[in-house]
C-alpha cells in the first residue's frame, strides 16, 4: 500500500483539508487481490486505495459519477474475434486507480489509515483527480496495415491487434 499511496501523491491525487461544514465524506478502503497466472500460480500481489463513491448520492453529492465496467459479452466478443483471427492478446495492470481526470466538484474522502499524523484527526482528502472520467471501454484504432483494439475495465486492459509490431 506504500507504493500505492506514493504513486497517488505523485499524481496530486488529493490535498489534506480541514472538512468545511456541511460536506459530505465519502469512506476510503485498502484492496489487496492476488493476481494469478492462467495456471493458477500466483503471478504477484496487488495493493489498491478505492473510494468509496457508491456512497454518493446524485445531485447532493455529485452531478455523476463513473467507473468503467465492461460487459461480459464484451470480453467474449474481443477474445472470439482475437481467437478467429489468431491474434496474440495482451493483458495488462494500470499502476492506480485514481488517473488523470480531474474533478470539478467537490468531493471528500476519508484519509487512508496512517496517512495523517498524530492531531490531524480533522483533516480529510480533497481529491483532485477522479477515476476515468468520461472514457468509453472500446477502443479501435485501424491503420494502414493494422487493426487495434483496446479493452479497458476499471485498472485493467485488454490490447489485441493484427500486428504485433503496432501493440
Amino acid at each position: 500500500m506504500g507504493v500505492e499511496l506514493q504513486a497517488l501523491a505523485q499524481q496530486n491525487t488529493w490535498s489534506l483539508v480541514p472538512l468545511l461544514s456541511g460536506k459530505c465524506v465519502i469512506g476510503s478502503r485498502g484492496v489487496y487481490p492476488i493476481k494469478y497466472n492462467y495456471d493458477g500460480s500466483i503471478e504477484g500481489y496487488k495493493a489498491r486505495l478505492i473510494a468509496k463513491g457508491f456512497t454518493q448520492r446524485e445531485i447532493l453529492d455529485c452531478t455523476e459519477t463513473f467507473a468503467p465496467i465492461v460487459k461480459l459479452v464484451t470480453i467474449h466478443c474481443l477474445l472470439a474475434l482475437t481467437s478467429v483471427h489468431q491474434w496474440l492478446t495482451y493483458e495488462m495492470d494500470v499502476n492506480n486507480f485514481f488517473l488523470h481526470g480531474d474533478l470539478h466538484e467537490e468531493v471528500y474522502m476519508t484519509p487512508p489509515s496512517g496517512l495523517c499524523q498524530q492531531g490531524e484527526s480533522n483533516l480529510v482528502c480533497r481529491l483532485h483527480k477522479s477515476f476515468m472520467l468520461g472514457l468509453h471501454n472500446l477502443f479501435q484504432i485501424t491503420c494502414a496495415t493494422s487493426f487495434t483494439i483496446a479493452l479497458i475495465y476499471v485498472d485493467d486492459m485488454v490490447i489485441t491487434d493484427n500486428d504485433e509490431s503496432a501493440i
